[in-house]
């Protein structure tokens, strides 16, 4: 008895130590794509064995633009990594510190990064490209990225996209002031409050671009990681009136200050604001979703990283890397099944 004990005792750290050096491969740069394949197989079942059961007939080139936040290059960061198995080190370096830095230049408020290879998920090869906003997206800068999109991969001025992936920013709608302050729209009006309106317009303009449009719903925050500056706020006593206070004192310029001040209570950088803006994300999306004809298709990431604190990083409180394998597995599968039906 005691022997098997000790053997059941052995087998429970050799299956945590394979899980925690699986992990290690998907969050770490400096592993091969052989360790970050393999990981993602241990934590999602998706093998590049099974890519002939997918889609052996597909022998085109599959072309996906993605639209979106650091939530979202998160996950093209993954993709890249594991599709980039036949280009040069330089170019695959070059990508990823595309990926992991944002490719932002001083003061520039978008990015775009590319990468290509095989891809043993939709059968033949795969361009992605992405542009993603360091605050709000708004819909009026979106048909210039993806034209630039279309340039990047090789597609024709009108020519669809087989696949767009996009979130609405919400994240960086959320304000918690003083500390992470008021977000402005293009005509320096409160950014909260176009929200939905910007939402159904980047709706319209992913549909019109794609044959396959997949919409990526915001995270939970989970404000019980926060630290610093972020933790005094929303620790503090009777949070809720102190931060009606800081919302009405950061408002009282606006044209209408009590709308103002509503809008900056609604959207605040905490678990109830990421509740509010996904309550508002389906709000728009699901009619899409549910259109019969040509349906869009959703990647629920609000409700997978909801109450998953530990998935998140102390300071953090709205990137959750271990779970980040399961969105691109069901981004995949999505895809998959999209294209497969054309």
């Amino acid at each position: 008895m005691q022997g098997q004990r000790c053997r059941a005792r052995l087998l429970v750290v050799a299956c945590i130590t394979l899980v925690c050096a699986s992990y290690k491969a998907l969050v770490d740069m400096d592993v091969t794509v052989a360790e970050r394949r393999n990981a993602l197989r241990i934590f999602t079942g998706l093998d590049p064995l099974d890519a002939t059961e997918v889609l052996p007939l597909r022998p085109k080139t599959t072309t996906i633009a993605m639209l979106g936040d650091s939530t979202t290059r998160n996950q093209l960061s993954l993709l890249c990594d594991l599709i980039l198995t036949e280009a040069s080190e330089v170019d695959r370096l070059r990508t990823l510190k595309c990926i992991i830095s944002g490719g932002f230049e001083s003061g520039d408020n978008s990015s775009a990064c590319t990468c290509r290879g095989k891809s043993w998920i939709t059968g033949g090869n795969i361009v992605a490209a992405g542009h993603f906003y360091k605050s709000p997206m708004f819909a009026a800068a979106v048909p210039e990225a993806l034209m630039d999109l279309r340039q990047r991969l090789g597609l024709g001025r009108e020519e669809p996209f087989d696949v767009v992936y996009f979130g609405s920013t919400a994240m960086h709608f959320l304000t918690l002031v003083p500390a992470r302050p008021l977000t402005l729209a293009p005509d320096h009006s409160l950014a909260p409050l176009h929200f939905e309106e910007n939402l159904q317009r980047l709706v319209k303009e992913a549909r019109a671009s794609s044959r396959c449009t997949i919409f990526q719903s915001v995270n939970h925050v989970c404000h019980q990681a926060f630290r610093a500056n972020y933790q005094k706020i929303v620790e503090a006593a009777n949070f809720n009136k102190s931060y009606w206070k800081s919302c009405q004192a950061a408002t009282r310029h606006f044209v209408d200050p009590e709308l103002a001040a509503e809008a900056c209570w609604q959207f605040q950088f905490t678990s109830q604001g990421s509740h509010v803006a996904a309550a508002i994300e389906r709000k728009v999306v699901m009619p899409y979703v549910q259109d019969t004809s040509t349906p869009m298709h959703i990647v629920d990431r609000f409700t997978h990283t909801k109450d998953r604190c530990w998935a998140t990083r102390p300071g953090d409180g709205r990137h959750y890397y271990p779970l980040l394998p399961f969105a691109l597995k069901e981004f995949l599968l999505k895809a998959s099944k999209c294209l497969s039906l054309m």
